[in-house]
């Protein structure tokens, strides 16, 4: 069922967005953005969330790390609703963005809602990130952005 569920969520975002999303193999799916970008799709192993998630890049050591991930606990610490949360993989040196949604009373249209501005985020801070700036913590245009679609991103 949960599989029927996802498959169902995927197509209704897909249509929001004009494309084709089907689960692969590992009951994942990945939404391709420009500049590489890709958001992961799923379902929690317990069937109780819907999980968006994207790397967001390699933090460098130093100083300009070390404020990088105090921008990612600022945006962390901001009051709900956030369009996700950061968090870090020692293992892979990386800094990731994502967001659960509990699946109750959830529908595609809703996700493709919740995209643009998890979208917008993840390009701004991966782009900072890459060209040596810290990203600012502006979670309230970003959250409340409209209009904005992650596949014609600036």
């Amino acid at each position: 069922m949960a599989s029927d569920l996802y498959s169902s969520l995927l197509s209704e975002i897909g249509e929001a967005y004009g494309l084709k999303l089907s689960p692969n193999a590992n009951n994942t799916c990945q939404i391709p953005l420009p500049g590489g970008i890709k958001i992961n799709l799923e379902i929690s192993s317990d069937g109780r969330f819907f999980l968006m998630g994207c790397p967001v890049g390699h933090v460098p050591s130093g100083i300009f790390g070390e404020e990088v991930f105090k921008a990612a606990l600022k945006y962390n610490g901001a009051p709900e609703p956030k369009a996700g949360v950061f968090g870090f993989s020692e293992k892979a040196d990386l800094l990731f963005f994502h967001k659960n949604i509990i699946l109750k009373d959830l529908n595609g249209s809703k996700i493709a809602a919740a995209i643009p501005a998890f979208a917008a985020i993840v390009k701004e801070w991966h782009d900072d990130i890459e060209n040596g700036r810290v990203p600012s913590v502006r979670y309230e245009e970003l959250r409340n952005s409209s209009g904005w679609s992650p596949f014609n991103a600036r």
